[in-house]
């Protein structure tokens, strides 16, 4: 594993990627669970974003079953809807099915976080506060990922940098990638 991170972006691909090759499973256990709140902003979240969607492009490459994972704002979604609703509407035509079909997954996505809200305060009992206090974040943010998540799908087309912890990157490759400053 110590040669596989040697260039690798991302430790917890890397080890994937590495425990796939020789047959083994990744498996979730609550225990390893770790609470993280983080404090940030809109140009915060959409540098973390943009970052994850990058490295998951450079390791798309070399692991094909990864590269469904990012292609996946070309496939008829949220957005397609939304366009052809509002067509709808400026021409005058009925759009209430489409305007379901538009808005009944982000409203689907919502009761989604909202019950993964409610199951990690269970597995978390010590920090129930916390999440219930931060819980409207959760439950709305499914509304506007498929929106965020084009914008990030566009910025790893024009972009191969990445900034991490003030460090800048260049994913040069799945296999390769090159410290540009420390800032």
């Amino acid at each position: 594993m110590l040669e596989e991170w040697q260039h690798s972006v991302s430790d917890d691909y890397s080890l994937t990627n590495a425990l796939d090759r020789i047959g083994k499973l990744v498996l979730f256990l609550r225990k390893c669970l770790i609470v993280s709140f983080v404090d940030t902003n809109f140009d915060g979240l959409l540098e973390f974003t943009n970052r994850q969607i990058l490295i998951n492009k450079s390791l798309c490459t070399k692991n094909m079953g990864h590269r469904r994972s990012y292609a996946f704002p070309l496939l008829p979604d949220v957005h397609a809807r939304l366009i052809l609703t509002l067509g709808d509407v400026f021409a005058g035509r009925p759009s209430l099915h489409l305007a379901g079909l538009t808005f009944l997954p982000l409203l689907l996505a919502s009761l989604r976080s909202a019950l993964r809200v409610v199951a990690v305060a269970e597995l978390l009992p010590a920090y129930r506060s916390q999440i219930n206090a931060q819980s409207w974040i959760y439950i709305t943010i499914g509304v506007f990922i498929p929106f965020l998540y084009l914008v990030n799908f566009v910025s790893s087309l024009l972009s191969r940098r990445i900034r991490w912890r003030g460090i800048r990157y260049e994913l040069v490759s799945s296999q390769e990638t090159r410290v540009l400053t420390a800032e």
